[in-house]
C-alpha cells in the first residue's frame, strides 16, 4: 500500500523511467514509481523547465485523507536510454510532447502510451518507438503543486500481450494501481475508454452541477442516454464494439471533486478535437450537449 510509506521500496531499485508530460497523471505516475524505488525523472521543454523545477515539494493528497509531501526531477533531455517511457501528456500539449521520442536514446525504449486520446494519429508519423497502448481509470485534480487523488483504487489497463503487462505491473508493485491486461481489438479498447471520458467532461462542461448532481435530474440523464447511444453509433462506424449502457455506467464514477481539465475556452476546442465527428444530423443529442458547453467558452 503506497499511501502509507514514507521511504521508497525496493521492488524494482534498478529501473530508469522518463514520464513525458505534466498532466496530473505524469505527476500520480511519477510519485507512485519513485515510491516503489524507481529513478524517475520528468521531461518538459527547455522554455518550461525552470518553472517546473520551482514547483517542488509537491503535495500528494490521497482518497484515504492522507496528505505528504515529495520532489520531482525536471529535465529537458536525458543522455541515457530508460527502462520504460510513460508518455502522459495535457491536451495542450499532446502534440509537442511527442517530440521528446525523437531522440536517438529512445529509439528502442518500450514506450507506455496513456496519451491515445490526444496523439493516436500523430504519434505513428514521428517515432517507430514500440507503442503499448494503456488506458488510466482514475480521477486526479491538479491545483498548482497539490495533487489531489480522487480514486482509492485507480487502475491502469493495458493494450498488450500478457508479457508486457507483467513487466508493467513489475514497476508498480505494492502500490494501489491495479495494472491489468485489457481484451477486445484495439478500437473496441480505445472507446470503451474514450467515450465515458468525452460524454462524462461533456456534461461537466456544459452545466455548473457536479456529475452527480447532474445524473439524479430526470432530462440530464435522458440527454446522457441519448448522447451514450450515439456514441456507440460513432463506434460502430469505427469498427468498435461500444455498449451504450456501459458508458452510462462509467459516468456514475466520476466523483464530486473531479475538475474537467477543459474548462478553458483553448481546452474546449481541443476537447471537441477528440471526436470530429458530431454534427446535428446524425448525433443530434451530443451536438446538442456540445453548443450548450460552446456557449460557456
Amino acid at each position: 500500500m503506497f499511501f502509507g510509506k514514507t521511504t521508497p521500496s525496493p521492488a524494482e531499485p534498478d529501473k530508469h523511467i522518463a514520464v513525458i508530460g505534466t498532466s496530473p497523471l505524469a505527476f500520480f505516475l511519477t510519485d507512485i514509481l519513485q515510491l516503489n524505488g524507481c529513478a524517475v525523472t520528468i521531461l518538459v521543454s527547455e522554455s518550461k523547465l525552470e518553472t517546473y523545477s520551482h514547483l517542488s515539494p509537491f503535495t500528494i493528497k490521497t482518497a484515504k485523507f492522507q496528505t505528504r509531501h515529495t520532489n520531482f526531477v525536471f529535465s529537458s533531455a536525458l543522455d541515457f536510454s530508460p527502462d520504460f517511457i510513460f508518455l502522459a501528456s495535457t491536451p495542450e500539449n499532446a502534440a509537442l510532447d511527442l517530440l521528446f521520442l525523437t531522440s536517438p536514446t529512445f529509439k528502442t525504449v518500450p514506450l507506455i502510451n496513456l496519451s491515445s486520446f490526444y496523439n493516436r494519429k500523430l504519434l505513428p508519423q514521428l517515432t517507430k518507438n514500440k507503442e503499448i497502448r494503456a488506458y488510466f481509470n482514475g480521477q486526479i485534480n491538479l491545483e498548482k503543486n497539490t495533487l489531489h487523488l480522487l480514486d482509492k483504487l485507480p487502475k491502469m489497463e493495458i493494450d498488450a500481450v500478457s508479457e508486457t503487462v507483467t513487466s508493467v505491473r513489475r514497476l508498480f508493485n505494492e502500490t494501489h494501481l491495479s495494472v491489468s491486461l485489457a481484451t477486445g481489438t484495439a478500437q473496441t479498447i480505445l472507446w470503451e475508454h474514450l467515450a465515458p471520458f468525452f460524454l462524462g467532461n461533456l456534461l461537466l462542461l456544459g452545466a455548473k452541477e457536479t456529475l452527480p448532481e447532474q445524473l439524479i435530474c430526470p432530462d440530464r440523464r435522458r440527454q446522457a442516454d441519448v448522447a451514450a447511444s450515439e456514441l456507440a453509433a460513432l463506434a460502430k462506424k469505427d469498427k468498435a464494439s461500444l455498449d451504450s449502457s456501459a458508458v452510462l455506467a462509467q459516468l456514475y464514477t466520476f466523483v464530486d471533486e473531479y475538475r474537467s481539465e477543459f474548462a478553458t475556452p483553448a481546452g474546449f476546442t481541443r476537447f471537441l478535437s477528440l471526436l470530429p465527428g458530431i454534427n446535428p444530423l446524425t448525433t443530434p443529442g451530443l451536438y446538442k450537449l456540445c453548443t450548450a458547453a460552446a456557449n460557456k467558452y
